[in-house]
């Protein structure tokens, strides 16, 4: 293993998910890169952050371009919060508590190939994709790991790292199975199993949550089970989530997939409804479930309006943000920025107030109510533009006190933001400039997968640059752009130089009037959007009004 590998070794990228403190890559070879830590900065070892591959233990040579070894060519995997679990070609499961792993076996169950029921790979669930493994799906979720086994149905364990010894190269774990999932039917679609498991039906997806595994079926239900104790449960069966039935009550209704972690999830309807809900929902089914309380008492799921009919194909959750993946490559984001770290993707704090992200009063958060949808931007001119919109708007900028005003600076940068590329497709290829493959999210950060149109996104930056003129020299646009990483720094500047005396004019002026050269001599790049009046009329207060 070799720590802080170049980025362009790692070639072509298969999938990306987050840990808690943690991104990771499988790359087309099926090599795991992870970025960060597994259990945090102030882990023993947590100095390795950099971007660096996956080991395995001595014995079991790693698959290269002029190698293939299938015994540690990785074509599944899964993150958890602090640890990452594998599929290989040949059907072994490694477990990542640190850079090098260790081989699963489970007490009990041995793991043997072939005889196959269902495959599905991914972070959680991804029905893109599939294998041909004794395995059907492994699972990682907030403290437990899982698999998805013909015959015996969802099987599940705690990965326990703390039993993971620095010269182990295999683990063996007690693991627990949830009763009735062992369902399937056969090619003469006859009913296999037991009493109890014909009437949960066959799996279809299933998700670990912190304390739950949730589950559908094939009879397009939803069921939770605890996972309190990898023993044998005192849980006699399954609980169905009964409110995430079809809400239009007719069979054409179907569900399409589930997907969460953590504390949350969603359940995706074939009507283009998606439905969430939390291990707060699923607690109060398990205390109706033995109580002799009235079903009425049963809580609702949540009906986010920017995910409804939306052609939400993935939700990604963090420990409190939450992003979508729509089927146009845009992803969209709401819920809690915690301590206004940037988990919205919608830039730095200040800046992403204008894009409708409303400052808590009481803490250091920012929230999106999810209501309408705010979409991140990839393209670094666009928020090298949000951030001059902010730096000229700087005097007026008492929105977070009046949320009216935040959802129309919301709405109109929403708007401004998604005619960026208007008039640049040339009619055969109408994918964006940059189309997102995949959104992951964990904890306070989040990563996503991205198809980039260079050209697309070159034609769509000299859309808004200004024509120079008499001496004015032109200049590539790359080159600037690369300036625009200065602003993350000048962002937290501002308010510095607020208490030094200059104004926001002053500020708006270096920003805006500056001509002096940023490299190599020649002028800077104008920008169209330095000439236009922002039109803030309409959703600023007038401050010249309110003074006394």
């Amino acid at each position: 293993m070799r720590p802080n590998i170049p980025a362009k070794e790692v070639g072509i990228v298969a999938d990306v998910q987050c840990g808690g403190w943690s991104t990771t890559l499988l790359n087309s070879l099926g090599v795991i890169y992870i970025l960060g830590s597994f259990i945090g900065s102030v882990a023993a070892g947590a100095h390795d952050t950099g971007l660096r591959r996956l080991a395995f233990p001595p014995g079991y040579p790693p698959t290269t371009k002029n190698r293939y070894e299938p015994s540690t060519a990785i074509q599944q995997y899964s993150t958890g919060r602090s640890h990452i679990l594998g599929l290989s070609d040949d059907g072994k499961v490694w477990l990542w508590t640190r850079d090098q792993a260790v081989q699963i076996e489970l007490l009990a169950l041995p793991l043997r190939s072939g005889d196959v029921l269902r495959v599905v790979a991914g972070c959680v669930t991804d029905p893109f994709l599939s294998l041909s493994l004794w395995f059907a799906k492994t699972v990682t979720g907030w403290d437990r790991s899982s698999v998805y086994m013909k015959n015996t149905g969802i099987v599940f364990w705690n990965p326990n790292p703390h039993r993971v010894t620095a010269d182990a190269d295999t683990v063996l774990t007690h693991s627990s199975v949830v009763p009735g999932t062992g369902h399937h039917r056969n090619h003469q679609g006859n009913q296999l199993g037991s009493s109890l498991a014909s009437e949960i039906g066959e799996v279809t997806h299933h998700i670990v949550l912190e304390g739950y595994i949730v589950f559908t079926t094939d009879n397009d239900k939803l069921f939770a089970f605890s996972t309190a104790s990898t023993e044998e449960s005192s849980q006699s069966s399954p609980v169905e989530l009964t409110t995430f039935c079809s809400s239009q009550g007719t069979s054409s209704v179907h569900i399409q997939d589930l997907q969460g972690s953590f504390r949350s999830f969603g359940v995706f309807k074939s009507s283009g409804e998606v439905l969430t809900g939390t291990t707060s929902l699923i607690d109060t089914f398990m205390a109706v479930s033995k109580s002799q309380l009235p079903t009425c008492a049963l809580p609702q799921p949540a009906r986010i309006a920017s995910l409804q009919y939306q052609s939400v194909v993935t939700l990604a959750f963090g420990d409190y943000h939450i992003h979508a993946l729509h089927a146009n490559g845009t992803i969209s984001s709401f819920g809690v920025d915690p301590q206004r770290v940037g988990a919205f993707g919608l830039g730095h704090a200040l800046a992403a107030g204008l894009r409708g992200a409303q400052n808590c009063r009481t803490t250091h958060d920012q929230k999106l109510d999810g209501k309408h949808r705010r979409t991140i931007w990839f393209e670094p001119l666009m928020l090298q533009w949000l951030s001059y919109c902010y730096v000229t708007l700087q005097p007026r900028l008492m929105i977070d006190l009046f949320p009216d005003w935040v959802f129309k600076s919301g709405e109109w940068f929403e708007q401004q933001g998604s005619r960026w590329e208007d008039d640049i497709h040339d009619g055969e290829n109408e994918l964006p400039a940059y189309f997102a493959l995949k959104v992951s999210a964990a904890g306070w950060h989040s990563a996503a997968l991205v198809l980039v149109d260079e050209e697309k996104a070159e034609k769509g930056r000299r859309k808004h640059i200004k024509e120079p003129s008499g001496d004015e020299n032109t200049s590539d646009t790359t080159g600037q752009l690369a300036a625009s990483a200065a602003w993350i720094w000048e962002w937290y500047c501002w308010l510095v130089r607020w208490f030094l005396g200059l104004t926001a004019r002053d500020i708006a002026a270096d920003v805006g009037g500056n001509s002096t050269s940023r490299g190599g001599g020649r002028r800077r790049v104008r920008y169209v959007w330095e000439d236009q009046e922002l039109p803030h009329s309409a959703w600023l207060p007038n401050t010249d009004s309110r003074q006394t």
